[in-house]
């Protein structure tokens, strides 16, 4: 193996040290090495933080060959529950299994144990966690809505969470909005201009937390204070956790229709990103996708929608773009691109992630366990 450049992931990859990982391994020298990805030290991967670097292991992959270091374990039986609360449940896991050329753990080449046992497992449900892989493959069905909630709303009881949590219109809300942003994956993931034969990594994921962490400003921050205001008190709040994701061609490439636009001017990208949000018509002109009932572009319109009748917050990440939307706030109507901590454009990230809290009341979660929600 020729070695290249080393790069050491922290202790604790949170959103924040993810956007500055997601930065090094963007640049461009990064793709003529081979570079080593050091795991061994990470010990807490919080939720948003995990998709962001698995999403950018696909275009690293198609490169170069890329080593990761991850700590010594067996991953022929089953790996420690550190690598499950940490690794799986961000979908770190998953996408290092998938574009890793190769995975040691210690002296070990864990590479296709690794592989076999996401191949194997990730679609067992465990408590509080729920995976649907391969969403671009149409594992799940796309064309029944009422087939896919029943399928989806039926996972459920592994996540602590009872029909009584949520009413009739509630639960039709999130199915709805789960099964538009499922459709939106197989649609547009692996489509035109992403070159043919990318391999994609892309699942919907459910979790239950019981609590989350405090955070001091931010738009998810503000929300929180409102939540509990409004859903219940911080005794009595709880919340289900959706990610749909991919790392194929990202919004802004897909309706612009070249990849370019990821090297291009912000403002160009910024653009093509609202104008998918509002009413996208790609379909139209790629005429590389079903359109159904014969009307293109209303898939974000009612994911809004949803997100306002269940008083959930969602933030969407693709491309060098961040779009938040908070459910609660009575003057929001679209989702709203938000700056970088310096003001500066993000650093491209593959794909696209649509990460969606939903607060509910709590029932009863004696069961429940205290995994912080960030």
């Amino acid at each position: 193996m020729t070695i290249g450049i080393n790069i050491a992931v922290p202790s604790r990859l949170d959103v924040s040290s993810a956007e500055k990982l997601l930065n090094t391994l963007s640049r461009p020298d990064l793709f003529k090495k081979e570079p080593i990805l050091d795991f061994r030290r990470c010990d807490h991967v919080e939720l948003g933080a995990g998709y962001r670097i698995g999403n950018a292991l696909r275009k690293l992959s198609e490169a170069t060959n890329l080593t990761v270091l991850v700590v010594a374990q067996d991953f022929s039986q089953s790996p420690s529950s550190e690598w499950f609360l940490n690794f799986t449940r961000s979908g770190l896991g998953p996408a290092i299994a998938a574009h890793a050329a190769t995975v040691l753990a210690g002296e070990r080449d864990v590479t296709e144990e690794l592989r076999s046992y996401y191949q194997r497992a990730l679609e067992v449900p465990s408590q509080n966690s729920v995976y649907f892989p391969d969403l671009h493959l149409g594992r799940l069905d796309v064309e029944d809505e009422s087939r896919f909630s029943r399928i989806l709303l039926g996972q459920f009881r592994f996540l602590n969470v009872t029909p009584k949590s949520f009413d009739e219109r509630a639960l039709a809300s999130l199915a709805g909005m789960c099964f538009e942003a499922v459709q939106n994956t197989v649609d547009h993931a692996g489509k035109k201009p992403l070159e043919p034969g990318s391999k994609i990594l892309s699942y919907l994921s459910l979790r239950y937390y019981k609590k989350s962490d405090r955070q001091e400003e931010g738009a998810f921050s503000s929300y929180l204070r409102r939540a509990v205001q409004q859903v219940g008190s911080e005794e009595e709040i709880r919340f289900v956790e959706i990610v749909v994701n991919d790392d194929g061609v990202g919004i802004p490439a897909r309706e612009s229709q070249t990849l370019d636009i990821y090297s291009g001017s912000p403002a160009i990208e910024d653009q093509a990103l609202e104008r998918a949000l509002i009413n996208s018509s790609v379909k139209l002109r790629a005429q590389d996708s079903q359109i159904r009932g014969g009307i293109a572009g209303q898939g974000y319109r009612r994911i809004i929608e949803s997100l306002k009748q269940l008083r959930a917050f969602a933030s969407l990440r693709t491309g060098r773009c961040l779009a938040t939307f908070d459910g609660i706030s009575p003057v929001q109507t679209v989702f709203k691109l938000m700056p970088s901590s310096h003001g500066l454009p993000f650093a491209p990230m593959p794909g696209t992630a649509l990460q969606i809290v939903v607060p509910f009341r709590s029932i009863d979660d004696e069961k429940a366990h205290q995994q912080p929600l960030f």
